[in-house]
């Protein structure tokens, strides 16, 4: 599906009502001020993610605008790789670059541990593929009471962070010098990249940060099917559809059962998807996002979202 987005107002494609971007986020700029920019440049009323980045961080965002945003949950759940550098010689509090100095030695400190232990460093470092729970840093979004855990902490507030479950499904380490380390990662959503590094750290008593992190993919979804920030802003980003990059199942159905679908009405039929798409058979455009229901009543399903309505 290759439909551009003109960034002049008086000459928006306004055919184009929902879709995805795939950005290439550079680093240095928040996720939300690179939704901002896209917003403003492209006159799209509607924007969302589907999970941020850190302002250092760069790689793969996928973006939905319009009334996609609704699929933003969506990918939430799906595996993701990275490419990070941990260097060698500062332990922050939020495990990069950005966040407050606790520890720091000199050069000659780090010179001498690593020749000391450069086989110690590279075995524990591919020991994290065995890794299976995570405490997420106290420096993210996550929420605790309704407050994020970054706010919460920053205020001096003190609070317990419960581990959580991840899976490493591949690890390589590409480069181990006297000064940094890096390494490519394949892990489950919900793994944080600064907290493996924080946790490695304190495992060797080598202080270390994550100073520069990358997103290679999400999912099936990978960085060369990103497009820059600048090309984005300018309309030439290629315009994804849902059918594209969700890997559900889909409903064929007729110019009838197309009406019935737009004014939220049922119909006589069971599904076995636990969720699904209704597209119209002729345009291949997306009418709805189902998921099934155990519920005896008016239907095998529910609609989680209807796309349009008739005029």
């Amino acid at each position: 599906m290759n439909l551009l987005i003109s960034p002049h107002p008086k000459k928006r494609n306004r055919n184009i009502q929902a879709g995805f971007f795939l950005l290439d986020k550079p680093s240095g700029l928040t996720s939300r001020a690179a939704l901002n920019q896209i917003k403003r440049s492209l006159s799209i009323q509607k924007i969302g993610h589907t999970g941020t980045l850190d302002k250092f961080a760069s790689g793969l965002q996928i973006i939905p605008f319009g009334a996609y945003t609704s699929f933003a949950d969506a990918f939430l759940k799906q595996d993701k790789t990275y490419r990070f550098t941990a260097s060698y010689g500062t332990y922050t509090d939020s495990g990069d670059s950005q966040g407050d100095v606790l520890r720091s030695w000199t050069n000659a400190e780090v010179a001498v541990y690593y020749q000391k232990n450069r086989s110690e460093i590279l075995r524990r470092t591919q020991e994290i593929q065995e890794w299976k729970e995570q405490i997420p840093p106290k420096i993210s979004a996550l929420k605790v009471g309704g407050k994020r855990q970054s706010d919460l902490y920053r205020s001096g507030i003190s609070f317990a962070s419960k581990s959580r479950p991840m899976e490493i499904y591949k690890l390589q380490v590409l480069q181990l010098t006297e000064r940094e380390l890096e390494v490519e990662i394949h892990v489950s959503s919900g793994t944080y990249i600064r907290k493996l590094v924080m946790d490695l750290s304190d495992l060797l008593g080598l202080p270390m940060h994550v100073s520069r992190l990358r997103r290679l993919s999400v999912g099936d979804l990978g960085i060369t099917q990103a497009s820059t920030l600048q090309d984005t802003c300018a309309g030439n980003a290629r315009v994804y559809s849902v059918t594209e990059l969700l890997p559900l199942p889909t409903v064929a159905v007729t110019a009838e059962e197309k009406l019935e679908i737009q004014y939220g009405r049922y119909l006589p039929h069971s599904y076995p998807f636990k969720k699904f798409l209704f597209i119209d058979d002729k345009s291949q455009k997306v009418l709805a996002w189902c998921e099934s229901t155990n519920k005896k009543e008016n239907s095998s399903y529910r609609y989680l979202r209807v796309f349009s309505v008739p005029e």
